[in-house]
Parts: C-alpha cells; sequence; structure tokens
C-alpha cells in the first residue's frame, strides 16, 4: 500500500492499526516513520 506522506498518511496508519486492535489482533506490528 503506497500512500503520500503528511497527516493523512498518519491518520490512515492510526485507523488501520485501530481496526485490528478492534478485531484482537494484538501482536499487529506497524512500522512507520513517526515514532
Amino acid at each position: 500500500m503506497q500512500v503520500k506522506k503528511g497527516m493523512e498518511d498518519r491518520a490512515v496508519l492510526q485507523f488501520v492499526h485501530g481496526l485490528y486492535h478492534d478485531m484482537g489482533i494484538q501482536d499487529l506490528t506497524v512500522q512507520t516513520d513517526y515514532e
């Protein structure tokens, strides 16, 4: 998945991570440039 860097990019990553967390996938690792 390719997305352009910016606030939208971060928002999408947080949204997707939230979805996985809600589904109970605790071990999901999301690597980003924001950490």
